[in-house]
Order: structure tokens, then sequence, then C-alpha cells
């Protein structure tokens, strides 16, 4: 199936093709014809099948916007600018002066804002008896690789590791490709917390809009919430949505799906 223009669907119904075109104001069914036919024959038809053709013709528009939805989410909404400036400061894991991601957080963070995030350990490396593992990340369109030694809990690379050891490495390194995307990367930079840009400010137009979806929200005016965002510009979106804290976005995500 796929749209011809702007008001042309084409169908499949019970082995056979049709051109349906769609009234300009909705998505109800206006004419049928045979593929490569110029004769509309829906005076023809019993309304049984046209009510069965407008249900298809309802259901891949709807599919249609919900993949339109889906794509803006993840590619237009989630940039590195964005994903750099989440707190990650209580799912930080320490040892032996070492800062970690808590790869489960990490992992659970990346599939709520990118379902169809992938993960991949590539082939381990020796380097005499020690061992480095890889670990690429494909998100928000883009993949990227992070590597890592097997090591002890002195932070020394660890001689002929075991199994055990093998995968503590790979696990840290999962969370360390995430954080390339943006997510908990100022940890390995040996920072606290993260860059937040200087022209977000608490007195910012965008930061009282990010309030109003906030607080629309909390009172159960989702639509009311996506409304207010829609007339914006796409970097004005961006940064109202880097505002938003966690259970807001999935509230909106939620409805975008519906």
């Amino acid at each position: 199936m796929g749209i011809k223009n702007k008001t042309w669907l084409t169908i499949n119904f019970k082995e056979d093709t049709f051109d349906v075109k769609l009234s300009n104001e909705s998505n109800v069914i206006q004419d049928i014809r045979s593929v490569d036919s110029e004769i509309n024959i829906v005076g023809i038809l019993d309304k049984k099948i046209i009510y069965a053709m407008q249900e298809m013709v309802d259901a891949e528009m709807n599919h249609k916007q919900y993949m339109q939805d889906k794509k803006f989410i993840k590619e237009s909404i989630m940039q590195y600018k964005e994903l750099r400036q989440i707190n990650v400061s209580q799912h930080i894991e320490k040892k032996n002066g070492l800062s970690y991601l808590s790869w489960s957080w990490a992992v659970d963070q990346i599939l709520q804002l990118d379902d169809g995030a992938t993960w991949e350990y590539l082939e381990p490396k020796q380097f005499g008896e020690s061992m480095m593992v890889f670990c690429k990340v494909t998100a928000f369109g883009k993949s990227r690789t992070a590597q890592l030694p097997v090591m002890d809990f002195r932070n020394q690379a660890i001689p002929n590791p075991n199994a055990y050891q093998v995968n503590t490495a790979m696990q840290r390194c999962l969370a360390k490709a995430i954080s390339l995307h943006g997510i908990g990367l100022y940890i390995y930079a040996g920072e606290d917390l993260p860059i937040v840009d200087q022209d977000v400010m608490t007195d910012h137009p965008l930061k009282l809009i990010a309030e109003e979806v906030t607080n629309q929200i909390k009172l159960g005016n989702t639509k009311s919430a996506r409304e207010r965002c829609e007339n914006l510009s796409q970097e004005d979106k961006l940064g109202v949505w880097s505002l938003l804290n966690a259970k807001t976005k999935l509230a909106l995500k939620k409805y975008l799906v519906a």
C-alpha cells in the first residue's frame, strides 16, 4: 500500500487492489476505483464492503500518524544536547575511585526514550594476558561503540580473566556505550553533575512553557499539554522537552502512540 498523492490511498481488499480517494476535510472515502481505472465503483458496491474498506483506510492513516509521531520522538526530540543534561547522580556505582553508571538503569532509560534501541558485543581483543571488551549501542538513528579493559578491584587489568570477570566488564561497557549517546557521559569526565546550557535559565520563556506543560499533565490535560507545544518552532520544542521531567515526557509519549 502507498499514498499516490495527498488524497489517494491504494489498498488491498480480498485479493484485489483499489485506489481510494479521500475527502479533503477528513479520511472519509469519496471515490473507489480499480487500479488504473477511471470509473468510480462506489455506487455498485455493497455498503458492508465500503464500510470494511473505510476501516482499512482508518487503520492505515492511524498507522501512518503513529509512525510519524514515533519518528518525531526518536529523531527530533532525543538529541545529544538533551540527553547529556539528564542527571544520573543517584545511579552511579563507585568502586576504588572509579565511577560507573548502573548498566540496568542505563538500559531502562535508553529503552524508554527509544524502544528500538539495540546493542551488541563485538569480538574481545587480547593484549598479552589481558583483555579488552567492546560494545556497540544503536539508538536515535546512530551507533556508538565503547571499549573497556577487564579489571580487578584495584582497577588493574586482569591476567587471563574468567567468565564472571569478562561478563562484569561487558555490562559496564554497555553502560559506557549508552553514555556515548549522552546519558551520563559527564561521569566519565569526572564531573558530579551534568552541564546545563547557559541559555536555559530559570526565567527563560521555555522554562515557563515547560512548567505549564507539566502542570497540565498533572491535571490530566494531556491533549492541552501537547497543543501548547504544537505552535512552537522545532528548536523551541527541543528546548521545552529538555526541561520536562521523565514522568511528563512519558505521559506525552503515551498520548502520541495511543
